[in-house]
């Protein structure tokens, strides 16, 4: 977890990648930052790279810019079991993000 940590996630994803396609691989999770990272890696693996430079050039925004490069996706429309849980930093909230239908609630 940690969103300062997302870029160091991104990484290692993309280290996971050339070693170990996602077809590959039964399930992946993570927490906060490692969960969006789960989520690239298994939904949209080729993107990793754009979604880190977003990220960087944006200064943070990370479900945003997975939303953003969700709804992009052609061949992908529906995600019921992707969910991600985060904490929001201006009140220490727990918010939980569901990509239904390519929208965050």
């Amino acid at each position: 977890g940690g969103g300062h940590l997302l870029p160091y996630h991104l990484g290692v994803s993309s280290t996971l990648l050339r070693i170990l396609p996602p077809n590959q691989v039964r399930a992946v999770s993570g927490s906060s930052a490692g969960a969006i990272c789960a989520a690239l890696y298994t939904i949209l693996p080729d993107k990793i790279s754009e979604y880190a430079d977003r990220f960087i050039h944006d200064k943070g925004r990370g479900l945003h810019h997975l939303d953003l490069l969700l709804s992009d996706s052609k061949e992908v429309r529906c995600f019921p079991n992707l969910y991600i849980a985060t904490t929001r930093c201006r009140d220490g909230l727990l918010h939980l993000f569901s990509f239904q239908e390519n929208e965050a609630h």
